[in-house]
């Protein structure tokens, strides 16, 4: 029974973790990008439903905003890109990240030759564009009707989280440099943790006290 219910917290406790780092993400990704964290979260779900990730899709919406910038100052690759997909480059300069996406994702999904439009989706969107395409395909309409009825955090409840999981961070980084310099304090013998860890030269060395 103790060993079960000591699994079962330890679960738990995984399980929680998971959940802090995933909004702590969300919180800094909507700083990041200047969203709103409802509109993160929801284009997290969009992309996991359409087989890629949040990172990933984070990967993009970087590439494509460097990608419109160079355009706009005449880079002739990006140009063509955004002419390929018939995307106003000065538009997309000024639009938020979330309505870059959904640009992008009108213009693939209207595209007459999808040959040529992943092409140019690749371009703008750089290595991760290749896993958006499903959901490019979904078009804005598309896109918006995956995270219909997700219930989402507000932007006081991610913050709550985020500043958990970094004090919680800051604490396991405090906890690891104190058990560093007991192991520093301790005995000459036990100098050796660099070979084999601290914790196994501790126990060596108290055989040695003993024999």
């Amino acid at each position: 029974m103790v060993v079960a219910s000591a699994v079962g917290l330890r679960a738990g406790v995984a399980v929680f973790g998971d959940l802090a780092q995933k909004f702590d993400r969300v919180g800094k990704l909507a700083s990041r990008f200047n969203m709103p964290v409802e509109s993160v979260q929801k284009l997290a779900v969009a992309s996991e439903l359409t087989g890629s990730s949040m990172e990933k899709l984070t990967a993009a919406l970087t590439k494509a905003t460097v990608s419109g910038v160079e355009a706009g100052q005449g880079l002739e690759t990006y140009r063509r890109a955004f002419s390929a997909l018939n995307v106003n480059v000065d538009e997309f300069n000024a639009a938020s990240p979330e309505e870059k996406l959904a640009i992008l994702a009108r213009a693939f999904s209207g595209a007459k030759d999808e040959s040529v439009a992943f092409t140019a989706a690749y371009r703008i969107l750089g290595k991760s564009g290749g896993d958006l395409i499903p959901l490019l395909r979904e078009n804005a309409d598309g896109i918006a009707r995956l995270s219909d009825g997700l219930e989402t955090l507000d932007a006081g409840q991610v913050k709550a989280i985020e500043d958990f999981n970094d004090a919680l961070t800051l604490l396991k980084a405090n906890l690891q440099a104190e058990i560093g310099m007991l192991c520093l304090r301790s005995s000459p013998l036990s100098l050796r943790w660099r070979r084999g860890g601290c914790l196994r030269t501790r126990r060596q060395h108290l055989r040695t006290l003993w024999q």
